[in-house]
């Protein structure tokens, strides 16, 4: 067989190189790392060589090196960077960290510039780890949009503008993630109520980064269809979000009523900014309470590890 011959599909490349999907395509479009042929019904098929170039550009970016400094080069140079002849390229100490990338977005915002954003987002998504882009970028990006809105720094249709590119960024994401065989199953979603979804699709992809088989269901869900879709999915863990307002009646009712209809031994994980003010209906219902993505994700590794 020819060492050029296209037969893997990105799946497969993505489980033999330890990159995800979604850092291949970025690659792929953005630097051109490696071109890909089509299949009849357009999909992505590789070759040995890209994947022993993908294999070796992520070598790269473990020892430092920026995808934009070692994308366009070949693989014999990049066998003679990582062993040390040539380490001549700027390291990492001059790439963009978090907080640069925050400018970035928020000054897109200001020029109502949806292009930039997105670049700006795809551009921090290679650059940066999975929680890091999660915790100190696209979190803290949201709560500052937030915050302008309220002040009147910026107007509404600044609102709607990044939070259309952050669904769909957030969203590619998570369909571009591998989920493996046999992971333990959850879904995530927001009750009935609350219109506020990015806190959940933000759960959402931290779960799925972290090996879990994730169902989301978008915002405002009643409490017989959250519990419905548990038993259709054999669901081990219901992530829900709650974040405004506090206080609200409604969801007292419906956090009862999925407390009667939630299947046995399905664990609820309940987060968000207002999560603390409905904890005591929270824990009638036996539900976990997370104030940080990282509490999030120490307790799925701990449900994780006892199921195994």
């Amino acid at each position: 067989i020819m060492k050029n011959e296209a037969k893997y599909p990105i799946r497969v490349v993505a489980r033999m190189t330890g990159l995800s999907e979604h850092v291949i395509r970025i690659w792929e479009k953005r630097y051109q790392a490696v071109v890909p042929r089509r299949s009849s019904n357009n999909r992505r098929l590789f070759s040995d060589a890209d994947i022993q170039k993908l294999s070796l550009l992520k070598s790269a970016i473990d020892k430092g090196f920026s995808i934009g400094q070692v994308a366009d080069k070949k693989i014999d140079e990049l066998r003679q960077l990582l062993g040390g002849e040539t380490a001549d390229l700027a390291r990492s100490e001059e790439s963009l960290q978090p907080t640069d990338y925050l400018r970035e977005c928020i000054d897109a915002v200001y020029e109502l510039n949806n292009r930039k954003l997105e670049n700006s987002l795809l551009a921090a998504s290679v650059a940066l780890s999975r929680p890091v882009l999660i915790e100190q970028l696209i979190s803290p990006f949201m709560e500052e949009i937030g915050r302008l809105w309220q002040r009147g720094a910026i107007r509404i249709y600044h609102e709607h503008m990044a939070s259309t590119v952050i669904r769909k960024f957030l969203s590619d994401m998570l369909g571009g993630i591998h989920v493996p065989a046999n992971a333990p199953t959850l879904i995530s979603t927001t009750p009935a109520g609350q219109a506020h979804e990015f806190g959940a699709l933000l759960c959402a992809l931290t779960a799925a980064s972290q090996g879990w088989d994730v169902t989301y269901l978008g915002p405002n869900l009643p409490a017989e269809e959250i519990a419905a879709a548990a038993v259709d999915k054999n669901a081990e863990v219901i992530l829900l979000s709650i974040v405004y307002p506090a206080g609200d009646e409604l969801l007292v009712s419906e956090l009862k009523r999925l407390s009667r209809l939630m299947p046995q031994g399905t664990i609820i994980i309940t987060g968000g900014n207002a999560a603390l003010s409905y904890q005591k209906s929270l824990e009638q219902t036996r539900s976990l309470i997370f104030l940080e993505i990282s509490q999030l994700r120490e307790k799925l590794q701990s449900i994780h590890r006892g199921m195994q």
